[in-house]
């Protein structure tokens, strides 16, 4: 009886927001009759919440279940929808970029198998890109029935890559796509990655600095490892692995880590007789990778990384002088993020058909990436035949956006959704924007 109560009265609190806030109460009344039959919700900060029923296996629709979350930022059914198909954990009360810049609707969807968007007892065979495709068209084939208007998919970083698995596998689900700082890698660890740490990110003196900074951290170990143990332990948590394998695994990846997200000020990158204390500060960047708490949080990406994604591994010859546990020219990631008990080997051939189907069918597309990010070494470079457009920010990292770019190239971005939307875009609500990012 009293779930029944609580139910009714969140539904009259979600009917009473929205008809107060739209002309047209009768479509919404309908919307949130429709969305109470299909799941449990609630409605928090401005935010419908939908527990959105979906199959375990889409190839067995009357098999197992499990709950999925779905955030509908309502705002009017004249104007657009941002998809935002996360490619981990939702965020609730976060709102896109696009949706601010376009001013409309936005429903977000989080990724199956994180939780709480996971059954009770994990099959890992069914977390595939394609399952995870059919989660995302089911929601949008739901909602369409009352969003008529144009539908934006995006998403940032694996996000960005569902967007792009999205327009892959249901091409209607969208008319326009924005994916931001997405890889595309084609191997299992795709050697492009370090390559382009080594060669040719930012400038020969950058990468001499960064290369001299790890050598130091490797050479004063014996000053470094107590500090970095102390910091376990305050931090109550523990490494993946053997406590040196992962040190020398943490200098590897600092280069990778500090590039993605860092100020891309080469300046900011220790000398190597900088004080012990700034060095561990430095390592940071990248021991933290190979923490227990960091790496239990990403295994459903970790699975899809070694089956269909891709990722990425570090080569150590020029460190080779100064390692006494890697003795390999390179090193994988695969013993850090494969589970002993999944019997899992990488198939190339679902990134290599999502790549061949972009650059032969890849329009409508805005591909966003930042110059420093590593993951812009697998970025798409769109066929000219199509009509996508890649945009990549002089010296920004993996948080590179639409709002971050100026003039003309700004000016080209937002002209192609208006083109592409069929809309106008508020040029003054868009410097609103960019000057208060």
């Amino acid at each position: 009886m009293y779930k029944k109560l609580f139910f009714a009265f969140i539904s009259i609190v979600i009917i009473t927001s929205v008809v107060q806030a739209q002309d047209n109460p009768q479509k919404e009344l309908d919307l949130l009759e429709q969305i109470a039959t299909h799941g449990d919700f609630q409605f928090r900060n401005f935010e419908v919440v939908l527990e959105f029923q979906q199959p375990i296996d889409h190839n067995n629709p009357d098999g197992k279940k499990f709950k999925q979350r779905v955030f509908i930022k309502h705002k009017d059914f004249s104007k657009p929808v941002v998809f935002h198909t996360r490619g981990y954990f939702a965020r609730p009360g976060s709102e896109t970029e696009l949706s601010k810049i376009l001013n409309c609707n936005e429903v977000e969807v989080e990724h199956r198998y994180f939780a709480p968007s996971a059954p009770d007892s994990i099959e890992w065979q069914f977390l595939t890109t394609e399952q995870a495709a059919a989660d995302f068209h089911a929601v949008a084939q739901f909602l369409k029935q009352f969003y008529k208007g144009k539908w934006v998919s995006t998403g940032a970083s694996k996000g960005g890559q569902t967007a792009l698995f999205q327009e892959y596998y249901y091409p209607e689900d969208a008319d326009v796509v924005v994916a931001y700082v997405a890889p595309i890698n084609l191997s299992e660890e795709d050697e492009r990655i370090p390559a382009y740490l080594a060669d040719s990110i930012s400038t020969p003196e950058a990468r001499e600095r960064m290369l001299n900074c790890q050598r130091a951290i490797l050479e004063r170990r014996d000053e470094i490892m107590p500090l970095v143990m102390k910091g376990l332990e305050e931090s109550n948590t523990e490494f993946a692995g053997d406590p040196n394998v992962c040190y020398e695994y943490g200098v590897f990846e600092t280069s990778f880590s500090w590039w993605q997200y860092g100020s891309g000020n080469y300046e900011d990158i220790p000398l190597p007789d900088a004080s012990a204390e700034d060095l561990y500060k430095f390592l940071q960047n990248g021991i933290t990778f190979f923490y227990k708490s960091f790496n239990d949080y990403f295994i459903p990406f970790n699975y899809q990384g070694y089956t269909e994604l891709g990722f990425y591994g570090y080569d150590t010859t020029p460190f080779e002088d100064l390692l006494d546990y890697v003795d390999t020219d390179w090193a994988s990631n695969r013993p850090f993020l494969v589970k002993e008990d999944w019997d899992i080997s990488f198939n190339p051939e679902i990134m290599n058909n999502v790549y061949d189907f972009l650059m032969s069918d890849g329009n409508n597309i805005i591909y966003i990436y930042g110059e420093y990010d590593p993951w812009t070494a697998t970025g798409v470079w769109p066929n000219p035949e199509t009509n996508a457009i890649r945009m990549t920010k002089p010296a920004g990292n993996h948080g590179a956006n639409i709002l971050s770019f100026n003039g003309e190239e700004r000016e080209k971005l937002i002209s192609a959704l208006e083109e592409w939307l069929d809309l106008k875009i508020d040029r003054r609500r868009l410097n609103s924007l960019a000057n208060h990012k």
